[in-house]
């Protein structure tokens, strides 16, 4: 009869816990609405340009697209659970569960943040080879790229079943967020494979610009050669895709290294957790941000779908009237 009394206080003690730290959290949910909408609202106006309006199509855009649509659904995901997260806040209800329950309602979460990773390092490799063995694209037919992004679901999906079958952590949780929930074997891999996925791209893209400013720097006697290497190093497409590695990689190796302290405190991390997880909910307005700031067609595209304006620039236009112009000068004689 002692021993159940003293389970219950402890048991009523942690729900109150649990409802306390909910509402000390409510601003941390708040941010992933924020983040999570702006990221949404980015993937979704990137993904409509690049599809619409034919933007550079190649094997590099169809696996960026692959990426913003995984980032549209983990904000997506991530919207529905911080709102999730505020209704109990408002009714005053605890999430006192364990972490196998709580993993049901944030598995998705972990797919769609470690395919994004996944994506971004297929991006870097493939820009890196590409560079590295200029016939790389020329040797591989069209079934290529939809073979390795098949590849790349199934290899994802394969982590995302098995990690039902770890072990858990049978105390309970206070808030249900994913860091806190996931397995322990899970983690361990995750931990290590998310950071060598996501620091891996930065480091082809910086052997990509070493690379190519060596070899124009002994290509002096083939001026063709270094016109086509130096043309590489200025491509503004490129400069938006590292730009875009560079801001992945700062983002998720940080939220990534954080799982590795936060798992080592009390409940798994659940009190800090959730400002951690908003790192993950930024790659899709990192595309729009880096392609609006270096890519001249992007925003001209952009121009098009929300003023309506005309996709030729102001320098074409001019170029276009004297050469009108000139035309009706030589007509008159």
């Amino acid at each position: 009869m002692i021993d159940a009394n003293i389970t219950i206080d402890i048991n009523s003690t942690f729900i109150d816990f649990s409802t306390q730290l909910l509402r000390e959290q409510l601003p941390a949910f708040w941010l992933w609405i924020f983040l999570t909408l702006i990221n949404g609202f980015s993937s979704v106006i990137s993904s409509t340009i690049f599809l619409k309006y034919k933007f550079r199509n190649s094997e590099s855009q169809f696996m960026l697209l692959n990426q913003l649509f995984l980032e549209f659904c983990d904000s997506f995901w991530s919207f529905g659970l911080a709102i999730w997260h505020i209704m109990h806040i408002s009714k005053e209800q605890n999430e006192a569960m364990t972490s196998i329950i709580c993993y049901k309602y944030v598995a998705f979460q972990n797919f769609t943040i470690d395919g994004s990773s996944l994506f971004s390092f297929i991006l870097g490799l493939d820009r890196f080879l590409a560079i590295k063995y200029p016939l790389w694209y020329k040797s591989k037919n069209v079934a290529y790229k939809f073979l390795l992004v098949f590849l790349a679901y199934i290899f994802q999906s394969s982590i995302f079943v098995a990690s039902f079958f770890d072990h858990f952590d049978p105390s309970p949780l206070p808030v249900c967020i994913v860091r806190a929930a996931t397995g322990y074997y899970l983690t361990l891999f995750k931990s290590y494979y998310l950071m060598l996925i996501n620091i891996s791209p930065l480091v082809f893209y910086i052997t990509i610009y070493l690379l190519l400013t060596y070899q124009a720097g002994h290509k002096i006697d083939d001026q063709s050669n270094l016109r086509s290497i130096k043309r590489k190093l200025s491509d503004k497409v490129m400069r938006a895709m590292t730009f875009i590695t560079i801001w992945h990689t700062l983002t998720f190796a940080f939220a990534s290294f954080s799982t590795l302290i936060l798992n080592k405190l009390p409940y798994r991390g659940s009190q800090y957790g959730p400002y951690f997880l908003a790192f993950y909910y930024t790659n899709g307005t990192a595309c729009f941000l880096s392609y609006t700031i270096y890519v001249k067609r992007f925003r001209q595209c952009l121009k098009h779908l929300i003023f309506k304006q005309s996709l030729i620039d102001t320098s074409q236009q001019e170029a276009w009237r004297t050469n009108v112009g000139k035309v009706r000068t030589a007509s008159k004689f």
